[in-house]
């Protein structure tokens, strides 16, 4: 049915399970996935007379978004790995996350946007909508929401603190 998933992650915990459960969606339908990071644009800081210079540059911006998204879609990558299964990886910067997982699935031509349900609370979705809420909105895709059980955020947290202590260990043994 499915022949493309687009799998779009922040690298929170529920986003992570979401992936790990798109990446096994793929895998029954036979369909290759898609996994995206969305990363913020960079925003000129507005500096006040007295403050610190403790602002990053635009490329130091963009080099640590980049390495914080290859992050997560490194371990969406090994799932998709381990699955058997074929999986190309994206980073995006852009202002709105929602836009660019819409166009995204328009450009590598998904026909599924699989995602992870927001973790908000109901109050503050009200007032500040989520990606999630907004992609449903705004898409013409079908999407697929998955809200993680418990045990796939058990899941998702010990994949993320493993693949971070093993890379915090790389990083301190190369200096």
């Amino acid at each position: 049915m499915y022949k493309k998933i687009l799998i779009p992650t922040d690298g929170s915990d529920l986003s992570m399970a979401a992936a790990a459960a798109g990446i096994k969606l793929a895998k029954s339908l036979g369909a290759a996935a898609v996994a995206i990071y969305v990363a913020p644009p960079f925003e000129v800081p507005v500096v006040l007379d007295g403050m610190a210079d403790i602002y990053l540059t635009p490329v130091q911006h963009r080099n640590s978004a980049r390495a914080f998204g290859q992050h997560f879609l490194d371990l969406i990558r090994k799932m998709a790995d381990e699955a058997s299964l074929l999986c190309v990886t994206k980073i995006v910067f852009a202002a709105s996350p929602a836009e660019a997982i819409i166009q995204a699935a328009k450009r590598e031509r998904c026909d599924l946007i699989f995602m992870g349900s927001h973790g908000r609370s109901r109050v503050a979705t009200l007032f500040l909508g989520s990606v999630t809420t907004r992609v449903l909105a705004g898409c013409q895709i079908p999407v697929m929401v998955h809200r993680a059980s418990r045990v796939e955020l058990q899941q998702a947290q010990s994949l993320t603190k493993l693949k971070t202590a093993s890379t915090k260990k790389r990083a301190s043994s190369s200096k």
